[in-house]
């Protein structure tokens, strides 16, 4: 894993994505070389997220950045809100394909990806992108 920022278009599914996807949610990341991992302070992690982040590494106060690429229920947290996001995941001969409409926005965004999660992800980033 390399610290180099990459475009995420072209990112597969990996820490490196997950990585760009816990940044547009606005977390404070921190990359640690000698495992090659990223991590987020404990208490940035929204509340709904706290299940799919990973406590078990051993620096006090920072735990690591969800599998949102790679785990479907971490995925499915970037769409379940509070806030009107409407979505529709259907499976393809070539693999999944989203319409999802973020926070009660108007805009439709798409997205075709090989996973659940992954497409989700691509959907995310695309919407965060829009709106920036």
């Amino acid at each position: 894993m390399s610290e180099v920022k990459q475009d995420w278009r072209t990112l597969p599914a990996g820490r490196a994505l997950d990585r760009v996807i816990a940044e547009r949610l606005g977390l404070d990341i921190r990359y640690v070389p000698k495992v090659e991992e990223y991590l987020v302070r404990e208490d940035e992690i929204p509340s709904f997220l706290h299940e799919y982040a990973d406590y078990d590494y051993p620096q006090p106060g920072w735990c690591l950045v969800p599998y949102y690429s790679m785990d479907a229920n971490a995925a499915l947290s970037l769409l379940d809100d509070d806030e009107g996001t409407e979505y529709m995941l259907r499976k393809l001969n070539t693999g999944w394909h989203i319409h999802a409409y973020f926070k009660g926005s108007s805009t439709k965004t798409t997205a075709t990806a090989e996973t659940i999660a992954l497409v989700i992800c691509r959907a995310f980033l695309t919407w965060t992108e829009g709106a920036k």
